[in-house]
């Protein structure tokens, strides 16, 4: 079964959703810069990859998208 973007309860790496194994793996290892998270002062959607912010937005399902390609390129 696909995730959904519906918005999941806290869970230890703040994914916006259920998100896949892969997104939970990138958003959990942060030793490279790569970040997922909700910014407390806008309420939007904010992806980091390599300490550099490249996306910012309120949809979660776009950020979350957006950050599983990005870190599963990086990753090869």
């Amino acid at each position: 079964m696909p995730p959904s973007c519906a918005p999941a309860p806290q869970e230890a790496c703040a994914m916006p959703c259920d998100g896949c194994d892969e997104a939970i793996a990138a958003a959990c290892s942060q030793s490279r810069g790569h970040d997922l998270h909700l910014s407390p002062t806008d309420g939007c959607w904010v992806v980091r990859i390599g300490f550099a912010e490249k996306l910012r937005s309120d949809s979660p399902c776009l950020a979350c998208s957006y950050f599983r390609n990005k870190t599963e390129l990086l990753a090869g």
